[in-house]
């Protein structure tokens, strides 16, 4: 394999296999770097779908709350009111 090198450039094959080595090197480092930014993305999903959960449940709960306490009043109303 045969590459053009600009006029005056010498690069040995120890020096091209050198660079060669630290391109893999910043390869790995980057996939490295790649695997643990997509497992703290996981993470992050995971933790606000069980924040969106707990909010859901707390929601719900206090929706059933409300509609508890509108029918402990209603009689109230109707025990106020003379029939």
């Amino acid at each position: 394999m045969c590459f053009q090198l600009p006029h005056g450039v010498d690069v040995t094959l120890a020096e091209l296999q050198e660079m060669a080595m630290r391109q893999q090197q910043q390869i790995e480092a980057q996939q490295q770097m790649l695997v643990a930014k997509e497992q703290r993305l996981k993470f992050l999903k995971q933790q606000e779908l069980r924040h969106q959960q707990v909010r859901f449940i707390f929601c719900s709960e206090s929706h059933d709350g409300e509609k508890l306490q509108k029918k402990k009043k209603k009689p109230n109303k109707q025990r106020e009111t003379p029939a």
